[in-house]
């Protein structure tokens, strides 16, 4: 009896260790495995892993840092392809028609821009228009590249089904896959965290501008004729997905929106200390500035506090030698 209490002891004993070394080579095989990973992988393909893991840990409403690591692993990655692209005739074609397009929309924005610090035409302001292009362009670049670069992860699959059919033909296309280890692994999750961070984006453009007219409405008709109880219904209609999209959008664009009332307040500023002039042969106030408009028209600039940038702007009748106070 006792010589069987022992042995099955033992065997006891020795499943327990048998079970405890297979634990441990399977953790030791998996830990091997990720290490190989690890060191195979490029630093493009270390920083989409880090954005999918911020991806799972942080809210969707701080999607901004992992749109961060997710773009500089993008340009780390397609640079080479870029510069390469340059390179050729046919490249040099596309890039430059690419940017000179939006160099288009930034000389119309500037322009719109002026005319919102200034309330008139900014034909009458031609160095402050060239300053807002200065001030502008960078941000459109920026902008426009990284919603392009976006799409082309999304336009991936379709790229390289045009590979493999081009592949029988012998033509030659310029290959923007890169040749590090696991690529299909790779193009999948370029693809899926492109794909989150551009709906993303969209969303958060697409409410934060309508959601805002829409509550923008509301509040006129509460203000005007609409009963307490009406507003209250329409507002309700706002899912509870869209009210926290709407309220997250100024987190979202707040460092947009900072840049865009600075570089504003700093066209006010360039307007009033440079463009504009001190002396006229118009009337106006002491301490102002004034810009001729016509041979009949001014306008004069003072410094005011109260105004959004700093500075008021009055239309006035040039009053002159020539053209008299009636």
């Amino acid at each position: 009896m006792i010589r069987k209490i022992k042995y099955d002891a033992l065997n006891n004993l020795r499943l327990q260790n048998l079970s405890r070394s297979i634990f441990t080579q399977w953790f030791l095989s998996i830990k091997k495995h990720i290490v190989d990973i690890y060191t195979l992988s490029n630093t493009p393909q270390k920083l989409y892993l880090l954005a999918t893991l911020m991806l799972c840990i942080f809210e969707m409403n701080l999607w901004v840092f992992p749109s961060i690591v997710i773009t500089l692993a993008l340009l780390m990655e397609f640079w080479p392809k870029f510069t390469k692209m340059w390179h050729s005739l046919e490249g040099k074609a596309v890039l430059l028609l690419f940017y000179a397009t939006v160099a288009n929309f930034a000389l119309a924005t500037a322009a719109s821009v002026v005319n919102e610090v200034v309330t008139v035409s900014a034909s009458h302001f031609t160095y402050t228009h060239n300053f807002s292009i200065l001030l502008y362009l960078p941000i459109w670049i920026l902008g426009i590249s990284f919603i392009v670069l976006l799409l082309m992860q999304l336009l991936m699959p379709l790229y390289l089904l045009l590979l493999l059919c081009a592949k029988p033909f012998g033509i030659k296309i310029v290959k923007f896959v890169s040749k590090s280890s696991y690529p299909m692994l790779t193009g999948l999750a370029r693809f899926c965290l492109s794909t989150i961070v551009l709906s993303q984006l969209i969303s958060s453009i697409d409410d934060g501008k309508h959601l805002r007219s829409f509550v923008g409405g509301v509040e006129e008709g509460f203000n005007s004729s609409h009963s307490e109880q009406t507003t209250q219904h329409n507002i309700n209609i706002l899912s509870e997905a869209d009210r926290n999209l709407f309220s997250s959008d100024d987190k979202h664009f707040v460092l947009l929106d900072l840049y865009d009332q600075k570089a504003k307040e700093l066209l006010a500023g360039f307007v009033f200390h440079i463009e504009a002039d001190e002396f006229s042969r118009c009337q106006f106030n002491e301490n102002n500035k004034i810009v001729e408009l016509n041979d009949y028209e001014i306008l004069e600039i003072a410094k005011d506090k109260d105004q959004k940038y700093g500075y008021s702007y009055t239309v006035k009748k040039c009053i002159s030698p020539a053209f008299p106070r009636a």
